[in-house]
């Protein structure tokens, strides 16, 4: 559900500014879980981290639907939908890591300082593509100079 209301506002505002949200608002729950005392607050938490982790899929088809020409927008998925799977299986090796060697709560407090990275390098990417500068205007990715 909530990647519907936000992809109809990724259509209405600037998205890197949804995608930014939806990274540093992860990292925030993903902080905040990590010092949660009890079972009520950490399903808030991650409840509320569900909601900020789909602020930031429509943003990003966004970017390759308006950087990527046709011809090449089906390679840059396969490499988004790859990097994404490769995430998550690295994700899971580095929480398993973290809990055997310090604790499972440094299992979301490393990635909250990785979210954190990502969406300072998604903002200034997004700041230099064409979709950032267009969707507000309303501009068409046919128009695109890529």
């Amino acid at each position: 559900a909530g990647q519907l209301v936000f992809g109809t506002l990724a259509d209405r505002f600037e998205p890197k500014r949804l995608m930014s949200a939806g990274l540093l608002g992860s990292a925030a729950c993903n902080l905040a879980f990590s010092f949660m005392p009890s079972f009520e607050l950490l399903v808030a938490a991650w409840t509320l981290n569900g909601i900020f982790q789909s602020m930031i899929w429509t943003p990003i088809v966004l970017c390759m639907a308006y950087t990527f020409d046709d011809s090449r927008r089906k390679s840059a998925s396969f490499v988004m939908s790859f990097t994404l799977a490769a995430g998550n299986l690295a994700a899971w090796a580095l929480a398993m890591y973290l809990s055997s060697v310090l604790s499972w709560r440094w299992s979301y407090r490393l990635p909250a300082a990785v979210l954190v990275l990502a969406a300072r390098a998604s903002w200034l990417i997004c700041t230099s593509t064409y979709l950032f500068s267009s969707v507000s205007s309303g501009s068409s990715a046919s128009t695109s100079e890529s």
